[in-house]
Formats: C-alpha cells, structure tokens, sequence
C-alpha cells in the first residue's frame, strides 16, 4: 500500500492536471505521508500567492519557504526522515512551479525549504511562510556517505539544489517580529547571534532591526542579549521605551521572555519561540505555548482538526 501512496506523488508530480485533493481522497498509510502532502498543498498556495510577472521579466517565484511546525513534530523530524521529509517537499515545490510557470522563465533557479518552530502550534499544526531574502549563505556538503550529513543534522535544515548536492544551513537561534502602529503587515527577522542591535540605523551604525521610518528612535536604541535564562535589553536610546508594560529611560536594562511586547515609538517587537527550546516546551508545557505572533501577509495556517 506504501508503495502505491508514492506512486501518487510520483503521478502528481508528472502531470499537470494532478490535483492534490484527488491524492488526499486516498489516505496514507502513517501521517507522516499526509502531513507531507498537506505542507505541499499549503506551499503551493503561499507561492501563488506571492509569485508575480513584472512586463518584459521572467516570472518571480519565492526561493525559499519557511515551514512553522509544532515542537511535537520538529522533535519527531530528525534523521533520515528530516532529510526526506524536506527533499520531498523541495522536489515537489520545484516541479509545480515549473508546471505552473509553463514554458516562461523564471527568476529563481533554486527553490529551499526551510523547517521552524512555533510553540504554540499543537501537534500536526503548520503553517507556511514565504521568504524572497535568504539571510545566510549557506555550507554545501555532499549526501554521500550519508553520516557527514546527519552529523550536523541536529544544528541545520537542509535544502535541495539541483546539482544533487544538499545544503546544511544553520537555525536561527530565536526571531523578532516587528510590527507598527499603522497596521501595515509585519516582518519577521531571524537571528543567527546572541547580541542584536536595533534603531534607526545608518552609515555609520550597523543594525541588526533596523527600525527606519520612525525619525523619534535613536539609530542605535537598543540592544537586546541572549542570557542563559531568556533575554535582557539594554536601552540605549534618547527616547523612552517600554517593555512589558514597563517604561526605560536611557541607561536602563531589563529581563524580556518571549512574548513580552517591547515598544520602540512606533514600532512593536516580540521574540519569537528559541529554537533551541523546543524540547523543554514539549516536557515542561510552557507558558510561551499559549504565546502566538500576529500574523499576517504571505504565510497560511493549517491544523490536522
């Protein structure tokens, strides 16, 4: 019967008035294979969503789509079953958007598929972000002999390019959402390091947030450091800030969890989950499980209910 169900992808993925609902009327042995499907399904709509043909240009397709799964099911992906689970979906995005693009070109030669997580997403929950800016270059490794790659499996996400080669990119260590007053949709940033500095930025201030449209922040307002018990901000700023309801006056630092909304004239930004926490949430049921980003713009959301 297994062997039937990847006859079905295989057929979809060949075809292209293959349907996804016709496959899902057959059910999969083990959810694992339904769960495949589904994210596939949800990566198709976020492309078409975001996909665009500017005149007398090949068609732009998002390179890279960042899957939101539960602590549950990010734990259980590991190992060989991460590497297939993520070539899978990578060699299925990349043939319907060649299907759907037809004979055009299109702007992106690589597609990656990208595994997070959400601590609030029960267990078979997901949803689907697209990404137009790779944030890091990532290290390419052969697959073969397969233990150089499952060696770093632990730390990285892998992608498929199609020389045949996987790339193993690093997680982030935790994400900022930032979000402002006007309602406009929010950004979310991944961050790779331990100190993050946030304002107004400028040529001769690096930030790792820029928060640019706001001429009251400071162009270095803040810096915010991974502790070895949640985080800590430092206000460096002219103006206020407040922090989880608490207000900071230059000089002043303060403990932020998860959650905790910190507030920069007009902008809003949260900490996203830590990815590195992802198994004490499981085992100790977290507060920071009943924590959910705002979201909105080119993502989907879908549960097993």
């Amino acid at each position: 019967m297994a062997g039937e169900w990847w006859k079905k992808i295989k057929d979809y993925v060949g075809h292209l008035d293959e349907d996804f609902d016709e496959i899902e009327s057959q059910k999969p042995p083990q959810k694992w294979n339904d769960l495949l499907i589904r994210i596939a399904r949800e990566i198709e709509q976020v492309m078409l969503a975001e996909m665009f043909e500017p005149p007398g240009e090949p068609t732009y397709i998002p390179p890279e789509y960042i899957v939101f799964l539960s602590p549950t099911d990010d734990v259980a992906l590991t190992g060989d079953k991460r590497i297939g689970f993520l070539r899978g979906l990578r060699n299925i995005t990349a043939e319907r958007a060649k299907q759907i693009v037809g004979t055009g070109k299109t702007q992106t030669d690589k597609i990656c598929v990208e595994f997070r997580v959400d601590s609030s997403l029960a267990d078979g929950q997901f949803y689907v972000k697209a990404s137009w800016d790779v944030q890091q270059e990532p290290t390419t490794v052969r697959v073969s002999p397969r233990r150089q790659a499952l060696e770093s499996l632990d730390e990285a996400t892998v992608v498929v390019s199609d020389d045949e080669l996987t790339e193993i990119r690093r997680r982030p260590l935790f994400h900022i959402e930032v979000s402002r007053d006007d309602g406009s949709a929010p950004t979310v940033h991944a961050i790779f390091k331990p100190e993050v500095r946030i304002g107004r930025g400028g040529k001769s201030v690096r930030v790792d947030v820029p928060l640019s449209e706001d001429r009251e922040i400071s162009r270095l307002h803040a810096i915010l450091n991974q502790a070895a018990e949640g985080y800590e901000i430092h206000m460096k700023g002219k103006n206020p800030m407040i922090v989880a309801g608490a207000e900071l006056q230059p000089g002043d630092s303060v403990a932020v969890r998860p959650g905790d909304l910190i507030k920069i004239g007009t902008y809003t930004l949260k900490i996203g989950p830590d990815m590195t926490q992802s198994e004490s949430s499981i085992e100790k049921g977290s507060d920071e499980s009943n924590e959910r980003f705002e979201r909105s713009g080119p993502y989907s959301r879908t549960s097993n209910e």
